[in-house]
C-alpha cells in the first residue's frame, strides 16, 4: 500500500489482522484489489474462499482482483527442509506459533475466483516461479 502510494496512486490498505496497522476496513471499493500471501495461510479451502469473497466485495465493477500465493512447489520443498507436520491440505510451519503454510496452484486460485463470481483475466505479469497468481475481474451488471 505504502509503494502505490509513493508512486501517487491512491490507495488503502486492510487486514483484519491488528498487529499489521491497516484493520480498519475500507468504506469504498477501488479499481484494483490485491491479495497477496493471504490464501496460502488460511488451513482449510472455505477460510480461502471467504477470504476472497471478502476481497472481492472491494472490487468495483469492471475492477480487478490480483490474488498471488505461494506456489506448491515452493511450499513442498520449504516443508521438506523444516520437516513440517501435515496438517489439513498443507503443513504446520511453525507449532510454536501455530502457523499454517499451504502450497496453492493456478487450479485453486482459478476455483476460489469463480467462487467469488469473478472472471479470470488472462495477464502477462511476470512473477518467480515460488509465486503462483491470477488476475481476475469482476464484471459490472449490463
Amino acid at each position: 500500500m505504502r509503494f502505490y502510494q509513493s508512486i501517487g496512486l491512491d490507495a488503502e490498505g486492510y487486514d483484519p489482522e491488528p498487529r499489521f496497522g491497516f484493520n480498519n476496513q475500507p468504506a469504498r471499493q477501488f479499481d484494483l484489489v490485491t491479495l497477496v500471501f493471504v490464501v496460502n495461510v488460511l488451513p482449510s479451502a472455505q477460510d480461502r474462499l471467504d477470504a476472497v469473497v471478502g476481497a472481492s466485495r472491494f472490487v468495483r465493477p469492471d475492477g480487478l482482483l490480483l490474488i498471488a500465493a505461494r506456489s506448491e512447489s515452493a511450499i513442498t520443498a520449504e516443508a521438506k527442509r523444516g520437516n513440517w507436520p501435515r496438517h489439513n491440505d498443507g503443513w504446520i510451519s511453525s507449532t510454536s506459533k501455530g502457523t499454517f503454510q499451504k502450497g496453492v496452484g493456478p487450479a485453486e486460485l482459478g476455483w476460489l475466483l469463480g467462487g467469488a463470481g469473478l472472471s479470470i483475466v488472462e495477464c502477462g505479469l511476470h512473477l518467480s516461479r515460488d509465486v503462483s497468481w491470477i488476475v481476475g475481474a469482476k464484471r459490472a451488471a449490463r
